[in-house]
């Protein structure tokens, strides 16, 4: 079989080669904006392809046209006269975890994190799969919220809780008592409220991550993202001291979004979460609280998805499951059905793990067994 090189994500990164049946991983490279964390990343390709003997034959990436580490995988495509296999995000964490579970057939992918770059060009993040090593389709999403400001909202998760208020209750948000909590400054409320308004900067997103944030400082546990997941850091932190541990089912509704997609509408959720602020639960069950219920809506998908594809088995990935609490409430559920429920083990849930994926795609695709 031809040898290959994976160049992994843009944040997190890992590269990986691959020589026959294995594959090498590299050591953790982080965030490729930061030139130091690139440096390396472009070292460690050559000091791997010198270590392991492996000239590649093909080279496989992820689809986002603005990820570094796609750019510089082109280039070196284009250099050494190698095929380019990109491989979309989402389909990658899924691969990841069959490859780490030694499995080539078709499961159920719960697969959430921040974002992806999705097959339509779209923010995706919250996503209900059917896949295999060769290739995947999109069964359902969580309901997408736009991001005013883009990568702004990902950093003040004050934005995140504003357009979760937008998405539900429209103009009336602007002067919502939660989204005055969530954005203080009246200026920059009204800026916000007119990226909705206008569709202006303001991308639509299935990703999971992005509730988090909403949650977090809607509930004041975290208004603004100092390093990436803090948000939800905190948002798990503050559900472990809960005492009372509140169940959080059937409150997320999964519904048709249109003929060839479903979509768990976490409108009911936010209802739900107001209703416990203004009551004066505490923060902790609160968070508690809203761990089962996202937990609840993602088995209430794949509940669905099960009866519509007959498929037994369900693959967790994507950053959001490196929260424990949320990985362990949606997989008991899972099991309790008597569903198969697959975890990371070997390679991070979040995009650490992606090389193995493009690996175990590209390989696929090159026809290794």
């Amino acid at each position: 079989s031809r040898p290959g090189l994976c160049v992994g994500g843009e944040q997190k990164n890992v590269v990986a080669v691959v020589r026959g049946r294995d594959v090498f991983l590299s050591q953790h490279h982080g965030d490729l904006t930061w030139s130091l964390a690139l440096e390396r990343f472009r070292t460690t390709i050559q000091d791997l392809g010198r270590l392991f003997d492996v000239k590649p034959a093909w080279i496989a990436c992820d689809a986002h046209p603005g990820y570094l580490s796609r750019q510089h995988g082109h280039r070196l495509a284009e250099a050494w006269d190698v095929a380019v296999h990109e491989v979309q995000h989402h389909h990658a964490h899924l691969a990841a975890l069959l490859a780490e579970h030694g499995r080539t057939d078709a499961v159920m992918g719960l697969v959430c994190d921040g974002v992806g770059y999705g097959a339509d060009g779209e923010a995706w993040g919250g996503e209900v799969l059917r896949g295999d090593l060769a290739g995947f389709e999109r069964l359902g999403r969580l309901r997408p919220l736009r991001l005013p400001g883009g990568d702004a909202a990902a950093k003040e998760s004050g934005r995140c809780a504003f357009s979760w208020l937008w998405d539900r209750f429209g103009e009336e948000a602007l002067d919502h008592p939660a989204a005055r909590v969530a954005l203080p400054d009246e200026a920059l409320r009204r800026g916000v409220a007119s990226m909705l308004q206008q569709s202006v900067n303001a991308p639509p997103s299935s990703g999971l991550g992005r509730l988090f944030d909403a949650a977090a400082s809607l509930l004041g546990v975290c208004t603004r993202n100092h390093h990436e997941a803090m948000s939800g850091m905190r948002l798990e932190s503050a559900a472990a001291r809960s005492t009372r541990r509140p169940a959080g089912d059937a409150v997320v509704d999964v519904a048709d979004a249109r003929p060839d997609l479903f979509e768990i509408d976490t409108r009911p959720l936010l209802d739900d979460l107001l209703l416990r602020i203004v009551r004066g639960d505490t923060v902790d069950d609160t968070a508690w609280w809203f761990h089962d219920a996202v937990a609840d809506g993602l088995h209430r998908a794949a509940s669905r998805a099960a009866a519509e594809t007959g498929l037994g088995t369900v693959a967790l990935s994507g950053g959001v499951f490196c929260n424990e609490l949320l990985a362990e409430r949606v997989a008991r559920r899972l099991e309790r059905d008597g569903l198969e429920v697959l975890t990371h083990r070997l390679v991070p849930p979040n995009d650490g793990g992606l090389a193995l994926g493009q690996a175990a795609v590209a390989a696929m695709r090159e026809g290794v067994d």
